[in-house]
Protein backbone atom coordinates (compact mmCIF):
# COMPACT_ATOMS: atom_id res chain seq x y z
CA UNK A 1 0.00 0.00 0.00
CA UNK A 2 1.27 3.49 -0.60
CA UNK A 3 0.80 7.02 1.44
CA UNK A 4 -1.74 8.75 -0.97
CA UNK A 5 -2.94 12.13 1.37
CA UNK A 6 -2.90 12.61 5.11
CA UNK A 7 -5.96 13.97 7.27
CA UNK A 8 -5.64 16.09 9.59
CA UNK A 9 -6.59 18.60 12.31
CA UNK A 10 -6.62 21.82 10.61
CA UNK A 11 -6.85 23.48 14.51
CA UNK A 12 -4.43 21.52 16.06
CA UNK A 13 -2.00 21.27 13.06
CA UNK A 14 -1.62 17.09 13.78
CA UNK A 15 -2.51 14.11 11.57
CA UNK A 16 -5.18 12.05 12.06
CA UNK A 17 -5.88 9.46 9.31
CA UNK A 18 -3.64 8.29 6.62
CA UNK A 19 -5.27 7.62 3.32
CA UNK A 20 -3.83 4.41 1.71
CA UNK A 21 -4.00 3.39 -1.72
CA UNK A 22 -3.81 -0.51 -2.20
CA UNK A 23 -2.49 -0.54 -5.74
CA UNK A 24 -3.41 -3.53 -7.61
CA UNK A 25 -5.78 -5.01 -5.06
CA UNK A 26 -9.06 -2.58 -5.24
CA UNK A 27 -9.51 1.05 -6.93
CA UNK A 28 -10.17 2.24 -3.92
CA UNK A 29 -8.20 4.70 -0.99
CA UNK A 30 -8.57 3.39 2.68
CA UNK A 31 -8.42 5.49 5.84
CA UNK A 32 -6.50 4.76 8.47
CA UNK A 33 -6.57 5.95 12.16
CA UNK A 34 -2.88 7.63 13.12
CA UNK A 35 -3.19 6.47 16.29
CA UNK A 36 -1.10 3.13 16.52
CA UNK A 37 0.69 4.03 13.14
CA UNK A 38 4.72 2.69 13.59
CA UNK A 39 7.50 3.90 11.23
CA UNK A 40 10.20 0.89 10.83
CA UNK A 41 12.85 0.77 8.45
CA UNK A 42 11.09 3.63 6.24
CA UNK A 43 7.59 1.98 6.37
CA UNK A 44 4.95 2.86 8.15
CA UNK A 45 3.05 -0.16 10.06
CA UNK A 46 -0.98 0.27 10.69
CA UNK A 47 -2.23 -1.70 13.83
CA UNK A 48 -4.84 -3.18 12.07
CA UNK A 49 -5.78 -6.14 9.90
CA UNK A 50 -6.38 -5.75 6.40
CA UNK A 51 -9.70 -7.09 6.58
CA UNK A 52 -10.18 -4.15 8.84
CA UNK A 53 -9.51 -1.24 7.00
CA UNK A 54 -11.45 -2.79 3.84
CA UNK A 55 -14.17 -3.06 5.81
CA UNK A 56 -14.15 -0.09 7.20
CA UNK A 57 -16.44 3.26 6.17
CA UNK A 58 -15.30 4.73 3.07
CA UNK A 59 -16.64 8.91 3.50
CA UNK A 60 -16.30 10.76 0.01
CA UNK A 61 -12.64 12.81 0.92
CA UNK A 62 -12.45 16.32 -0.75
CA UNK A 63 -11.43 18.73 1.46
CA UNK A 64 -12.16 16.92 4.93
CA UNK A 65 -14.88 14.72 6.05
CA UNK A 66 -18.34 16.52 5.14
CA UNK A 67 -20.09 15.98 8.76
CA UNK A 68 -18.84 15.29 12.33
CA UNK A 69 -21.41 12.15 12.17
CA UNK A 70 -19.65 10.67 9.47
CA UNK A 71 -16.28 11.34 11.26
CA UNK A 72 -17.50 9.91 15.05
CA UNK A 73 -18.55 6.49 12.53
CA UNK A 74 -14.80 6.27 11.90
CA UNK A 75 -13.64 6.53 15.21
CA UNK A 76 -15.86 4.26 16.30
CA UNK A 77 -15.45 1.99 13.76
CA UNK A 78 -11.76 1.69 14.61
CA UNK A 79 -11.91 2.20 18.54
CA UNK A 80 -10.38 5.41 18.31
CA UNK A 81 -11.67 8.09 21.21
CA UNK A 82 -12.90 11.15 19.78
CA UNK A 83 -12.61 13.82 22.28
CA UNK A 84 -12.46 17.49 20.89
CA UNK A 85 -13.71 19.26 18.01
CA UNK A 86 -11.46 19.12 15.10
CA UNK A 87 -11.53 21.05 11.41
CA UNK A 88 -11.07 18.22 9.62
CA UNK A 89 -8.64 18.79 6.40
CA UNK A 90 -6.93 16.25 3.10
CA UNK A 91 -3.43 16.92 2.58
CA UNK A 92 -2.24 16.12 -0.64
CA UNK A 93 0.83 14.24 -1.37
CA UNK A 94 2.33 16.99 -3.47
CA UNK A 95 1.14 19.85 -0.94
CA UNK A 96 3.41 21.12 1.55
CA UNK A 97 2.89 20.42 5.10
CA UNK A 98 0.71 22.85 7.32
CA UNK A 99 2.33 25.63 8.78
CA UNK A 100 5.54 24.97 6.68
CA UNK A 101 4.40 27.77 4.11
CA UNK A 102 7.04 30.65 3.76
CA UNK A 103 5.92 33.89 3.51
CA UNK A 104 8.54 36.13 1.62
Amino acid sequence: MTLAEIVYDNLGGGPLWLVVDPKGFLPARFLVPVEGVIASDGRLVVGHLADTVRQAPQPDLEEGLDSRSEEKRLYEYFDVPLTEPREVRVLKTEEASPGLEQSW
